[in-house]
């Protein structure tokens, strides 16, 4: 299709100009020294250092770290580009042992840091050169309780060369080596549960969702054990580092009380009949049927005739949206595609799914996606690309300090997406148009806050029977589709056909309880909208400072910026009541038209 023509793919020379180069070489000794130098001048001797020398050291180990990352971002760029490539996966795999044993003999450092005493975290706080460090120092002294001896913890980052990260990659290498056959075409996984999602061929979309499913069986065993193996490996991490609960060393990662993911969790849940359960159950009605199958869940409704995007009227309008926002930030947002950033061209072997990568401050972020020229893929590329933005502005940070928390990660990507969607809105020429906007913003939310917490919910559930027992098959798929009917409603008839559908999503085995932050990033970004729409005054300037903070600050003084705060169940509920009105508008858009 013609649309579908001139799509980007990225440069990464801005990092190396392939695997082979021998600037990875260089780097790779130079990292080498500075990891000798640093342990000469600071092993053992961090907590008797005076503030100015502390300052010293931690900007060389920033140094050493932004190096190591340079090169561990490129490892996972380039391998990104094609999982097939067993040649490539090799060279890239002995990189990552080299890397991985250099990153273990830095590691005394942050457990000296957390030898600190008090009274010189405060000389540190007051010192006006080393003060840039004290939250990143603080960052560090919340895992005082959960560090091992230094011993342990190289061991742990060894040892996951042949464990946690070996069975990512088989993982990763199994997802993109399955191919769906459907009228003399082949399809990677990617592509044909786009097509089961999008197609209006109801006849395609079943036999798209039967096939995936038998593919999933086929491979069942295999992605049985991948999941028992790394729930337990995760299991006995978490027990020797006293991490009480399965989801403990994520809310700690997260710099997140507990107390607050059960607050959004428990909210959520409430409102499952008021936002999806009714949704899905009008969705049922339009579509004419007594029950919607799983490959009904995120089709087109069809009011209108969906728009084929291509590549350019994706960007123009994306950098339009956010232009109406703010000018800083579409500038920000046109240099992804001024100068290869992007990563776009749907390709056998090429990573599914969509994100974007920080790399280091001294370089640039990298965006992947696949683009086909649907709604939702200029959503994604609104997304990704306020991923993007936030990334650059928190590089200002410096490394240690540029890491945003997953639960403010999503704040810029979901706000993107808002900003994109009020733009289609506007640009609706007749009700059956917006109507069709509408129940796609919908599902987006949907999928973005209910479905990301009823996955929280299944893993929760696996990982705490995993403690008892390893599981079979049978077990994970009974739990996984006892939480989607759950989250889903009895619009729903879920059946054989779907309860292998646990075996593809990444975030379980990249990074356990990850998903909960789309939900935080989700009820956010309801709440910042409101404050918007509301005429804050100064919130382009303040929106602005809390994605250039990074990880500098904790998220409730980002947020208290705005006057909002995340530990209440109020805050969740008008969040959440956002989707609902939304569902009012569609249904009496929907009277109207009738």
């Amino acid at each position: 299709m013609e649309k579908l023509l001139n799509i980007p793919t990225w440069d990464l020379s801005d990092l190396y100009s392939s695997i082979k180069s021998g600037e990875i070489s260089k780097d790779l000794e130079k990292i080498n020294k500075d990891i000798k130098l640093l342990s000469k001048r600071y092993k053992n001797k961090i907590e008797l250092i005076n503030a100015q020398d502390l300052h010293k050291a931690i900007n060389l180990y920033e140094q050493v770290q932004e190096k190591l990352h340079k090169i561990y971002s490129y490892i996972d760029l380039v391998t990104s580009e094609n999982l097939l490539d067993i040649g490539l996966s090799n060279k890239a795999y002995y990189i990552k042992e080299v890397l991985d044993e250099y990153s273990s003999k830095i590691i005394f450092f942050k457990l000296e840091i957390n030898k600190i005493p008090s009274e010189k975290i405060y000389k540190l706080s007051q010192n006006k050169e080393a003060s840039k460090y004290i939250q990143w120092v603080k960052n560090i002294q919340i895992y005082k309780n959960y560090q091992l001896n230094e011993d342990l913890e190289r061991l742990f980052l060894e040892k996951k060369t042949t464990g946690k990260n070996a069975w990512v990659r088989l993982f990763d290498e199994t997802l993109a080596s399955i191919e769906i056959k459907k009228n003399e075409k082949t399809y990677n996984l990617d592509k044909a549960l786009d097509l089961m999602a999008s197609s209006h061929d109801e006849k395609l979309r079943k036999s798209l969702g039967v096939s995936i499913s038998e593919e999933f069986d086929k491979r069942i065993d295999l992605f049985t054990f991948i999941t028992n193996t790394m729930i337990k490996d995760k299991e006995i991490e978490d027990r020797w580092r006293n991490f009480s609960e399965v989801d403990s060393s994520r809310h700690v990662s997260n710099h997140i009380q507990p107390e607050v993911v059960e607050c959004l969790f428990a909210s959520v849940k409430e409102f499952y009949p008021r936002i999806s359960h009714r949704y899905y159950n009008k969705k049922r009605e339009w579509i004419g049927k007594s029950k919607l199958n799983f490959w009904d869940r995120n089709v087109d409704l069809g009011f209108t005739k969906e728009r084929v995007w291509s590549w350019n009227e994706a960007k123009e309008f994306v950098l339009a949206a956010f232009e109406e926002f703010s000018p800083t930030l579409a500038n920000i947002g046109k240099l992804f595609f001024q100068n290869d950033w992007i990563d776009a061209v749907p390709r056998k072997g090429k990573m599914s799914g969509a994100f974007s990568h920080q790399t280091v401050p001294e370089s640039h972020p990298y965006i992947l996606m696949n683009f086909y020229g649907s709604n939702r893929d200029v959503m994604t590329l609104a997304h990704e690309l306020g991923h993007g933005v936030h990334q650059i502005l928190a590089n200002e940070q410096g490394l240690l300090l540029s890491d945003t928390p997953l639960i403010l990660a999503e704040t810029a990507s979901v706000f993107g997406e808002q900003l994109v969607f009020q733009s289609l809105l506007k640009s609706c020429s007749n009700k059956h148009e917006k109507k069709q906007i509408l129940s796609n913003k919908i599902e987006d939310m949907i999928n973005t806050v209910i479905r990301q917490v009823s996955f929280y919910d299944f893993e929760k559930k696996i990982h705490n029977k995993r403690r008892k027992n390893e599981l079979t098959k049978d077990e994970i798929s009974n739990m996984w589709l006892e939480s989607q009917k759950e989250s889903l409603g009895d619009a729903f008839q879920l059946g054989n056909g779907y309860k292998n559908f646990w075996c593809y999503i990444s975030h379980f085995i990249h990074s356990p309880f990850y998903v909960y932050s789309y939900a935080f990033g989700d009820g956010l970004v309801n709440s910042l909208f409101q404050v918007y729409t509301n005429n804050f005054d100064g919130f382009e300037a303040t929106y602005i400072k809390l994605l250039k903070a990074g990880g500098s600050k904790s998220y409730k003084e980002l947020i208290k910026m705005f006057n909002l705060d995340a530990t209440t169940q109020e805050f969740w509920y008008k969040g959440l009541e956002v989707i609902e009105n939304l569902i009012d508008d569609l249904e009496e858009l929907d009277t109207e038209i009738k």
